[in-house]
């Protein structure tokens, strides 16, 4: 699911089927993969969430919920800045 963040991002609001528009649509993909692997096994599901693309906290609230929601076990948020490191190195 890594490659899945983009989902999320605003951008994706222009979109006018059932994964764009809203953030609960947005994150539909990712909430629909997680619920598949949680009926079909026993897993634990990780979700790690962007840092760097500065999401507005309502909407990580509103992320974290549906996530929980879901079925995940364990959500964090990396942030790492890469430009950044690579300037003081």
């Amino acid at each position: 699911m890594k490659k899945n963040h983009h989902v999320t991002q605003p951008i994706e609001k222009q979109r006018d089927d059932q994964y764009g528009g809203s953030l609960e649509n947005r994150i539909r993909l990712v909430v629909e993969i997680i619920e598949a692997i949680k009926t079909n096994s026993n897993i634990g599901v990780m979700v790690q969430i962007p840092g760097q693309d500065l999401y507005p906290k309502e909407d990580m609230v509103e992320v974290y919920q549906l996530l929980i929601k879901a079925g995940v076990g364990i959500t964090y948020v990396l942030c790492v800045i890469w430009h950044w490191w690579l300037e003081s190195s």
